[in-house]
């Protein structure tokens, strides 16, 4: 969930990006680079796929900045552009099915470990995840991960805010977290 700090910080950056400020833009990317990444590896890309869909979603995002209200919700504007550029390139490549690598989750979630440390979650992890279905990874990353609020997933997925809650709900239970 975004604190009202962060809200602020992230406001001031659109102001300045919607201005033209470049450095106000990376500063988004940086921050929503990872979540971006996620949400796409969880829809069935390959990391390489996705890092190249996130690309194309900020350039998207920058062109077309000025086209957010400030009333809305960023992150799950930006997702919805990822969302659709994802859709796009499946209708381009209909015969073609990606998979999640199996190394995708050490590119995202263990910076700061030693290499023991990311082996054995990375196991884990791995894991988990096979046992999940597309749907249920992306609900999983963008409410752990990304600390999302139950109804910015909703959105995202375009199903109701008491679906979200029941699907994770069961989720977890599913999980024993």
């Amino acid at each position: 969930m975004i604190t009202s700090e962060k809200q602020n910080e992230l406001e001031t950056l659109l102001d300045l990006a919607k201005k033209g400020d470049k450095q106000a833009f990376s500063r988004i990317i940086e921050r929503f680079y990872g979540m971006v990444v996620c949400y796409l590896i969880s829809r069935g890309n390959r990391l390489q796929d996705a890092e190249d869909l996130a690309q194309e979603t900020f350039l998207l995002t920058y062109g077309k900045l000025y086209q957010f209200k400030s009333s809305g919700s960023f992150p799950g504007w930006l997702l919805r552009i990822a969302r659709n550029l994802f859709i796009d390139k499946m209708r381009r490549e209909r015969n073609r099915i990606n998979s999640i690598d199996g190394d995708v989750i050490e590119a995202w979630a263990f910076h700061n470990q030693t290499p023991e440390q990311i082996v054995l979650e990375n196991e884990k992890l791995t894991e988990i995840y096979e046992k999940l279905e597309p749907r249920e990874r992306l609900i999983l990353d963008l409410r752990v991960f990304q600390h999302l609020p139950y109804a910015e997933i909703a959105q995202i997925m375009d199903l109701s805010e008491v679906n979200i809650r029941v699907l994770f709900h069961r989720l977890l239970k599913r999980l024993k977290i």
